[in-house]
């Protein structure tokens, strides 16, 4: 993966703010709902934005932070041979 499954968290928010205003939207222009069903489109993706958001700053937190250790660790013992650090240089 090129973007990680706590990432891709964005893009399953996207559509779901995509269907809550599309069926709204819909009502409005096709079903003759009172336009103010549009306003609670900002209220409820809100919460969830928020929600999921939250979530996934969390979570990116604790899986990162050790992995940029393993890996700082890991170029800091490269680096320290002198054949790949003349390499690098």
């Amino acid at each position: 993966h090129i973007i990680s499954p706590i990432g891709a968290q964005g893009i399953n928010l996207a559509i779901e703010d995509a269907y809550n205003l599309s069926w709204k939207l819909g009502m409005v222009l096709t079903q003759g709902a009172h336009p103010a069903l549009l306003d609670s489109y900002s209220a409820e993706r809100k919460k969830s934005a928020s929600i999921v958001l939250g979530e996934t700053n969390s979570l990116h937190k604790k899986l990162s932070h050790p992995l940029r250790h393993f890996l700082f660790k890991k170029q800091l013992k490269l680096t320290k041979t002198p054949s790949i650090n003349q390499r690098v240089l």
